[in-house]
């Protein structure tokens, strides 16, 4: 029997998807076959990147920046800074667009925002899951930047853009979605978007991914995402800023109830995971407690895997 994901509120469910945040298209939904092997070419260290932080910060926060979109104590995004990060920059004006679940910079400082649905569907739920979300860096306003009319979410799964990241080789922005899909059938896209022109340069079927990361090692760049069906983290093998073949799984976590939300490159050959439960369905509760955290290091000589639970 089919299953059918219903828009009900979890309690067992929590949002922290942020935390205290002339082209060739090819449209293809079936469902791709993954291999599951852990191979891995050459090693990664934690690299100095070209994203910058909104300047419009620099006239308040001094020193670190901790972008808050956790919903907890405002609805939206919000800046944490100063000493022992007390200080907070938020505009009510921000609220008007709802809920944010993930964001990446640009190299200008420009904020981009993917949209999330939030305990309860209201009017215009569906249509805000559809934009990706552009804070300017210099003026502070936030506004609608991109619509991708084909990012249908709905009732039986209210999701559509999900995760984004930007990559600094070619001022290109990588976004997922997870729209139209269930756990019978992985609908959801990958596409990389050209700033400048807001032109899709390519995109990606058949793949439901929760968060996507841009990695460099010595011997290759990769896409690394994490799956919304499977606890597991791939890796998708990326020649001349495109993807390249099909991804490969490269590891899975202990608890095959949680997903990937979070990958952070910590050190030399070292990523830092953060894991949810999620299961299509609408989520009530924002607590750090139901988020779970894995140190993932790579054994380049082994090529294998080791993971640790960390506290």
């Amino acid at each position: 029997m089919r299953k059918v994901l219903p828009i009900l509120v979890s309690i067992f469910m929590v949002v922290v998807f942020g935390g205290f945040a002339y082209f060739y298209l090819l449209d293809d939904t079936s469902q791709k076959e993954y291999k599951e092997y852990t191979k891995f070419e050459g090693d990664f260290i934690k690299n100095r990147s070209c994203k910058r932080m909104p300047l419009f910060l620099a006239k308040v926060a001094k020193r670190g920046v901790y972008i808050d979109l956790s919903q907890v104590k405002y609805k939206g995004v919000a800046f944490w800074f100063g000493r022992g990060f007390r200080q907070v920059a938020h505009k009510k004006d921000w609220e008007k667009f709802g809920y944010f679940g993930t964001y990446t910079t640009d190299k200008r400082g420009d904020l981009y925002l993917a949209p999330t649905p939030f305990i309860t569907i209201e009017e215009g739920t569906f249509e805000a899951q559809k934009w990706i979300y552009k804070l300017d860096g210099k003026s502070g306003e936030l506004m609608r930047w991109l619509k991708l009319d084909d990012v249908l979410p709905s009732g039986n799964n209210p999701y559509g853009i999900v995760s984004l990241d930007y990559d600094c080789d070619d001022d290109t922005l990588w976004v997922s979605s997870i729209d139209q899909s269930s756990y019978e059938k992985q609908r959801g896209k990958i596409y990389k978007i050209d700033i400048k022109s807001k032109k899709i340069i390519k995109k990606y079927g058949g793949h439901d991914f929760f968060t996507i990361k841009i990695l460099k090692t010595s011997k290759g760049k990769y896409l690394l995402a994490g799956s919304a069906v499977e606890s597991a983290l791939y890796a998708w093998e990326m020649k001349n800023n495109l993807l390249n073949k099909e991804p490969s799984k490269l590891l899975e976590l202990p608890d095959s109830t949680l997903k990937i939300r979070k990958i952070h490159v910590s050190s030399k050959n070292r990523l830092k995971l953060e894991a949810i439960p999620f299961s299509y369905s609408l989520v009530v509760e924002s607590s750090k407690k139901y988020r779970t955290h894995y140190i993932a290091i790579w054994d380049s000589f082994n090529q294998e895997w080791i993971i640790s639970s960390k506290k």
